[in-house]
């Protein structure tokens, strides 16, 4: 894969109270949002997830125990908030929950061409969103903010009117995480076939699902057999079943 790391940590910054979540993938798409002028500071281009302003709140839950000790999940309504840069923010107050950062990114890309190529049997076709990161800075507390993360790529594609094509980098955590969320991986043999025969001719999907079906429910995945960046994808049938949410609970 041909994937070039971002040089500009600043572009999409990250709140000094922020706690790194598992979700985190760091961001190696290439930098279309900085131009430079001379010897001056790097001068940001207009961002086209800028004009996104959210109109209504996303739903979290608050986690917790009855009195007779059971996990409760209280939903919790929090304000959304475009940060710009892509960043968008999930918060209660002046308290940052969680965040989703993102990149608009134009099909056949030549310099990211395995992350903007067309991949038709995936459903992935034309302009996407690119999900630089999902982080939630307090899972102790609550719980949800990836899935208000996929809501939130969902209305955005609808808002530019493009088809629901979302996707990302995972690897480590994230991985089986994504997996067991609904979404799916990019075969290898589309854009790294070496890759096929490093993980024993199996397929990326097939490597995580063994992940998530040997591990036991609340136990830490093992992921130390995944060495590489995985393309992950939202299937058309997860994205239509979000489409439905948003009709009962828009964002823009």
């Amino acid at each position: 894969m041909n994937i070039i790391p971002l040089q500009f940590n600043f572009i999409k910054p990250k709140p000094q109270s922020a706690v790194t979540s598992p979700l985190r993938i760091k961001n190696q798409i290439t930098a279309d949002t900085v131009s430079f002028s001379g010897n001056t500071e790097p001068v940001k281009k207009p961002d086209p997830l800028d004009k996104l302003i959210p109109k209504h709140k996303g739903i979290i839950y608050k986690k917790g125990t009855d009195e007779n000790g059971n996990r409760t999940k209280t939903p919790v309504k929090v304000d959304i908030e475009n940060n710009k840069s892509g960043l968008f923010l999930f918060k209660i107050g002046e308290d940052i929950i969680g965040g989703v950062s993102m990149t608009y990114l134009r099909s056949n890309n030549p310099k990211e061409p395995d992350l903007t190529r067309d991949y038709e049997e995936e459903g992935i076709v034309g302009d996407r969103i690119y999900v630089d990161y999902v982080e939630n800075y307090k899972q102790e507390e609550y719980g949800g903010v990836a899935h208000l993360a996929d809501l939130l790529e969902v209305a955005a594609c609808k808002e530019f009117g493009i088809d629901t094509n979302v996707i990302s980098l995972s690897r480590d955590e994230a991985a089986p995480m994504h997996y067991a969320r609904g979404k799916r991986f990019i075969p290898f043999e589309k854009y790294d076939k070496e890759l096929y025969e490093k993980y024993d001719n199996r397929e990326p999907n097939e490597v995580v699902k063994n992940i998530v079906e040997r591990t036991p429910k609340g136990e830490k995945y093992d992921t130390s057999e995944i060495k590489d960046m995985f393309i992950t994808y939202m299937p058309k049938s997860m994205a239509k079943e979000l489409e439905e949410e948003l009709k009962k609970n828009p964002i823009f």
